[in-house]
């Protein structure tokens, strides 16, 4: 129990990390965690066009920041598993939600996601 307890709370760590300094040095179709010391960590993809999307990085299950999965494109939470598409949408539990949008273009791109 006191193991599993020291795992779980070594993942909140992120929240003093960066992925990335600066959105410009993401690469195309790539994500990235930039976490401004003063206020919360965002989860920025950089679409193949060049689109950069913004979402919460704060997975919606229990606040664990996630991370970027070059291979599978996606956003995955390293505290239970939970996983979204580029686009923040929720793939796999526990989470019930997706990640929230944190400007215009991850907003039009989640909800694109989700109707297609």
């Amino acid at each position: 129990m006191i193991a599993h307890d020291l795992q779980i709370n070594s993942q909140y760590k992120r929240f003093l990390q960066s992925d990335i300094k600066d959105i410009e040095e993401l690469p195309v179709g790539c994500g990235g965690v930039l976490n401004p010391k003063t206020s919360k960590p965002i989860a920025v993809y950089k679409d193949e066009s060049g689109g950069v999307h913004k979402f919460s990085a704060l997975c919606p299950h229990l606040q664990g920041v996630v991370c970027w999965n070059n291979v599978e494109k996606s956003w995955d939470c390293p505290i239970h598993g939970s996983r979204f598409s580029k686009d923040g949408v929720q793939i796999i539990g526990p989470a019930k939600a997706g990640l929230s949008p944190e400007n215009e273009s991850g907003e039009s791109n989640q909800k694109q996601a989700i109707m297609s």
